[in-house]
């Protein structure tokens, strides 16, 4: 017996050796000479010979198709990259002999057909959104779709294969085929609590961003507990500056009707929907304060308020929301959020509407009776704009009796709390009640301080598995963090998470094509214009694994009394005194789950060993950097901030005994000076996107600030609290 069980632990610890070490090792099913490219395409053929072009740059167009959004992005950054100056052309008609030419074709009509059989250009035949083909042959390069945002898609292609070489661009000869995997690959970001704080350039950055990673639908998040981010000339008094959780907030600027307008112009030209989320059951704080009699009457007081279905204000106020939502959004659908609502059907209407509704609602609680009300308002005066509703679950999975008498014509939407591990149960249950869905996993949740970790990607890809596995309707990624402030460091993992999307995983029974080590050598190459094996891929993979949460960051930072760290250490930090390493060292297949046994040293040490390395390696080619400088600095700012919870997590394990020796004081003092460095660099990163409308905000630590202040601006928070701390022991003084 003794013997099984020493088999049984060291197969344990092998085990769990291969996952704390790998990110996911997916065999790649592509050739291995095959270009890089991201994500990677369902078909690619290499030709032998390449496709050489003399620059300027020969583009040509079909008449009427000069606008086109890939013509655009071509031209701008075939110059930007490579310095190529191009030729734009229309013409009435393409001539299949053309050399030395770069062919958008949009195939729309049965003459481009007829083109393409005579280029033997086959476009797949896939009843979905993005279908493209490209190919570089006969000295030419031809990319066509059957829509503008396929189009798009190829030309993202063409500029990750070309290179320039002697005053030409060189393409390798090659046949793609490509196609997604999720019909809708949707992103939802936090317009509401970010205003008059994030530049409006933010957002047409991030468009392009989310373009170039396949995403098609956003979800600006245009109200919640907090604000409402837009201009409503009917009701100007929701988007007014007003007192917070006990504070005056001025510095609030909603979007205007305009701002908006074009915001989603921009999107729709690079093939991405708008879908509004609008909060209309709980999260109503913003509402209530405003009207406080539209509030129910068991909610004022809670953390959040839910809006009481059964008076006649609700109803008009919501009226007016979706009324003017719909003349700026053409989106099919409004999302109308529907989560977390804690208290319903406490007014006097509805108690009521529920004695009055009698035998019909003796079978449900008055909060579902209440629930199934407002669901049933919404979906009426939605449609009276033609729209449809999108509702989150989980009041659904708390009182399932509500989903055997709501209308199945609705779009659910499923987050399963953003754990790596997704009971595939719950999906299935309303799959089998007839439900279309869409799976939502998050990038970035409230425990994600600074990027997301693996315990993020292992929920992304354990969602896209199972709407592979049981054909939902798509995904809405979330970034669930609206006091961001290292914005150049997500757009990795953003593209990681689209590229999945539309690739598809390989675990899913229907199968796919993602594999992640090829994705980031591919990043690498285009985003940063540097060589994949300069070892800068496994590096990047090394800041991600490692990513501090925010557990992480109060064990590690705000350590105010010695003694009780050093107890919690020898105790290895049971499971309800932290779960920091279950959460952050994950099987990136969410399978299996380290238990947090190992604790807080287990951490530090993977800390110590891993990332020192890593930030080696990102400095060294940092000048480098062709492309793309900012999001590179931002990846390299984290792989410090990782380093140095390391330094300071060693210093106390290794230190039992207070006050310290003069080597500990020595190294507690340069902890002090890589604090306020640290300080210096994370408040810059913060402010390139941020204060536009307020410069002299810059460079200081400001915004409103919540109850728990854990959650006010959290990674500037600790670090001028670790600099107070350090401050005050007497021995770092020289």
């Amino acid at each position: 017996m003794p013997t099984q069980r020493k088999i049984g632990s060291s197969i344990l610890i092998i085990l769990l050796t291969i996952t704390v070490t790998t990110f996911a090792q997916n065999p790649s099913t592509l050739q291995q000479d095959s270009p890089l490219l991201y994500p990677s395409p369902k078909v690619l053929k290499k030709l032998p010979a390449d496709v050489t072009l003399s620059v300027p740059l020969n583009i040509l167009v079909s008449k009427n198709e000069e606008p086109l959004i890939g013509l655009k992005v071509l031209s701008t950054e075939m110059y930007e990259r490579f310095e190529a100056a191009n030729n734009v052309q229309i013409v009435d008609n393409f001539d299949p002999a053309a050399e030395n030419v770069i062919m958008l074709i949009l195939n729309q009509n049965a003459q481009h057909d007829k083109l393409l059989k005579k280029m033997d250009i086959t476009l797949p035949d896939k009843d979905t959104d993005g279908v493209f083909a490209l190919s570089t042959q006969a000295n030419r390069i031809v990319i066509t779709a059957k829509d503008p945002a396929g189009l798009l898609y190829g030309v993202y292609d063409l500029l990750q294969l070309a290179r320039l070489d002697s005053n030409t661009i060189k393409v390798p000869g090659v046949e793609i085929q490509d196609w997604p995997t999720l019909k809708m690959r949707g992103y939802m970001f936090e317009t509401s609590q970010s205003l008059g704080v994030q530049k409006i350039d933010y957002y047409y950055k991030l468009l392009d961003r989310l373009a170039q990673a396949r995403i098609n639908t956003v979800f600006p998040n245009v109200s919640d507990g907090t604000w409402f981010c837009m201009q409503m000339p009917s009701r100007p008094e929701l988007s007014q500056p007003r007192s917070f959780r006990g504070q005056a907030v001025t510095n609030f600027h909603p979007f205007s009707e305009q701002q908006l307008r074009d915001l989603i112009a921009y999107g729709n030209q690079r093939g991405i929907e708008f879908i509004p989320m609008i909060q209309s059951i709980g999260h109503a704080r913003f509402y209530t304060d405003v009207y406080p009699e539209l509030a129910d009457p068991c909610s004022v007081q809670g953390v959040e308020s839910s809006l009481d279905p059964f008076n006649p204000g609700t109803e008009r106020l919501l009226d007016d929301i979706y009324g003017f939502c719909a003349k700026i959004y053409s989106s099919p659908y409004m999302h109308v959020a529907g989560d977390e609502v804690y208290n319903l059907g406490n007014s006097q209407g509805a108690r009521h509407a529920y004695q009055a509704a009698g035998e019909a609602a003796k079978d449900f609680t008055i909060y579902e009776w209440a629930y199934k009300h407002q669901i049933e308002t919404i979906t009426r005066l939605l449609k009276k704009y033609g729209k449809k509703q999108i509702i989150k679950t989980d009041v659904f999975l708390k009182h399932p009796r509500i989903v055997n008498i709501i209308t199945k014509d609705l779009l659910l939407d499923m987050n399963n709390h953003y754990s790596p591990q997704i009971n595939i149960r719950d999906p299935r249950f309303f799959v089998g009640k007839g439900f279309k869905m869409i799976g939502c996993p998050a990038i970035v949740a409230s425990g994600a301080l600074v990027m997301p970790s693996t315990a993020n990607i292992a929920n992304v890809t354990q969602w896209t598995k199972i709407i592979q596995d049981l054909s939902l309707v798509g995904s809405r990624l979330c970034l669930w963090n609206p006091e961001r402030i290292l914005d150049d460091a997500c757009w990795s993992s953003i593209t990681y998470s689209g590229s999945l999307f539309w690739e598809g995983t390989p675990e899913s029974k229907k199968g796919g094509t993602f594999d992640h080590n090829r994705f980031f050598d591919a990043y690498t190459k285009f985003n940063f214009g540097l060589d994949p094996t300069t070892g800068v891929p496994q590096a990047l993979q090394t800041v991600q694994n490692n990513a501090p949460s925010r557990k992480a960051m109060i064990r590690l930072l705000l350590i105010n009394n010695p003694d009780d760290f050093h107890k919690a250490v020898r105790d290895q930090f049971t499971d309800k005194q932290i779960k920091n390493y279950a959460e952050k060292v994950n099987d990136p297949t969410g399978r299996t789950t380290i238990k947090s046994r190992n604790s807080v040293i287990g951490y530090i040490n993977k800390l110590n060993t891993e990332v020192p390395p890593a930030v080696q390696t990102l400095q060294k080619y940092r000048k480098m950097v062709k492309n793309n400088l900012q999001e590179y600095d931002g990846l390299l700012l984290v792989a410090r901030i990782e380093q140095f919870l390391g330094k300071v997590g060693k210093l106390h394990i290794e230190k039992k005994n207070w006050p310290l020796d003069e080597q500990t004081k020595k190294a507690v003092r340069e902890i002090a000076a890589e604090t306020d460095q640290l300080l210096a660099d994370i408040l810059k990163a913060r402010d390139h996107w941020r204060y536009e409308d307020n410069p002299a905000r810059a460079g200081k630590r400001q915004g409103w600030e919540r109850r728990d202040q854990n959650r006010s601006e959290w990674l500037l928070r600790y670090f001028f609290e670790f600099k107070k701390m350090l401050t005050q022991i007497a021995y770092i003084q020289q």
